[in-house]
């Protein structure tokens, strides 16, 4: 027969077992998701420390699901996954070129086509024509 504090070290074993067991499941019912967004032959740098490069990653919405090569996010594909072959180049997350020239840019920033906000080539191109239409001869 096992004492009352013998019991409750089983119970805790059991029921952290069946956690994990549960947040396993859980993982894996997201992994089975299909992605949005699957990038493969890119040289990925991920800024871990553990894995600092990778060949593929994985999006579903606007979030990474899968970092790694491209056979263990490849699985992550769906009849709508968008594939991307990035030709090998360099993809570093959340880089951007937010440099502006002070001068020039307190000077003509109400004068010049503004990107923010442009999420395609229409819409950039919609911005294209707009900044057309204002701009003043000779500028």
């Amino acid at each position: 027969m096992r004492s009352g504090g013998e019991s409750c070290a089983a119970l805790a074993v059991a029921l952290w077992l069946i956690a994990i067991a549960g947040a396993a499941h859980a993982a894996e019912a997201l992994a089975a998701e299909p992605a949005d967004l699957i990038v493969t032959n890119a040289r990925v740098y991920t800024m871990d420390p553990e894995r600092p490069t990778a060949s593929a990653f994985a999006v579903r919405d606007g979030r990474f699901v899968a970092v790694g090569d491209q056979q263990s996010v490849e699985r992550l594909r769906g009849e709508r996954t968008r594939g991307i072959d990035a030709g090998g180049r360099a993809l570093i997350p959340g880089l951007n070129d937010s440099h502006l020239h002070a001068i020039r840019g307190g000077r003509f920033y109400n004068l010049e086509l503004r990107w923010d906000g442009v999420d395609s080539l229409a819409r950039a191109l919609e911005r294209v024509r707009e900044q057309a239409a204002r701009t003043p001869p000779g500028q």
